[in-house]
């Protein structure tokens, strides 16, 4: 998210009564400001905090992405992504730095907030004997055996990491700048968990989909960027507001290979398919 689009929205689009956001189309409240940590990158999280304040919303951090990611420095040095806003979720899903094969984790900084979450997540039970439900409740609990795959795998993060931003020098240094591509950087002041790593369509000599078609060919699998929210179905009576970037990464990002047990000779196997279309 751009924290500039984002204050021209609020600042435009929005105005404050008795201490509440709302929008001046729909009339509804603006409650909370969802910031995501896109590929491992960090979001702009003191111009988020600062708009949340001046808007008094509640800041969530989808820090799905982004486990192991953190600030080194400036004034959040130090600071996961994950840790900076009211609440934030973390994804364990089988293609995340680490995984538990599915589910994730809530975290809060707001006294009682994650322990209202896990009361709705074990079923809002208030009498565990006579299955009392004092709320709608879910089952959203990891199994013990999930928990402990977690665990063993948190152990191994760091290393992950490591091997994860070897191999996105690797592909900067054989691709960024050549043959109309170009390796999406990372923010400067953090240390990032270097998810995915993202190549750029610049100068218009290939086409999205043909790249994914090719490279699929032979037998290298890559992804276009997700399809964006106000495009889907759901959400198409939705405002949407200063996307022309997200609309540019949208048609012009292939991401590449980046399991954490891919090989410098993998990579030389996708880097050689790029150089040669």
């Amino acid at each position: 998210m751009d924290p500039a689009a984002a204050e021209e929205f609020l600042a435009s689009r929005c105005e404050m009564r008795g201490g509440v956001c709302y929008n001046k189309t729909s009339g509804a409240p603006v409650r909370a400001i969802v910031v995501v940590h896109v590929f491992g990158n960090m979001a702009d999280m003191p111009a988020f905090l600062a708009l949340a304040a001046k808007y008094h919303l509640i800041l969530i951090e989808d820090a799905t992405e982004a486990v192991g990611t953190y600030y080194t420095e400036g004034p959040l040095k130090g600071k996961m992504a994950g840790t900076m806003g009211d609440v934030a979720a973390y994804s364990f899903n089988g293609n995340k730095i680490i995984t538990t094969g599915a589910g994730g984790m809530l975290v809060s900084n707001r006294p009682g907030w994650a322990e209202h979450a896990k009361y709705l997540s074990t079923q809002a039970k208030d009498d565990l004997l006579q299955f009392v439900h004092g709320e709608v409740g879910y089952n959203y609990r990891l199994t013990n055996v999930q928990a402990a795959m977690g665990l063993a795998q948190l152990e191994q993060l760091e290393g992950f990491i490591a091997h994860k931003t070897e191999l996105y020098e690797y592909y900067r240094s054989h691709l960024d700048g050549k043959n109309g591509y170009r390796i999406l950087p990372f923010r400067a002041g953090i240390r990032s968990n270097h998810w995915f790593y993202s190549l750029y369509l610049e100068d218009g000599r290939h086409v999205r989909d043909d790249v994914i078609a090719k490279l699929a060919g032979q037998k290298i699998q890559t992804r276009p960027v997700w399809a964006l929210i106000n495009e889907q179905k759901p959400y198409l009576h939705n405002e949407a507001f200063g996307l022309a970037k997200a609309q540019d990464y949208r048609a012009k990002i292939v991401n590449l290979p980046c399991s954490t047990n891919l090989t410098l000779q993998d990579a030389d196997r996708v880097i050689a398919a790029l150089l040669a279309l």
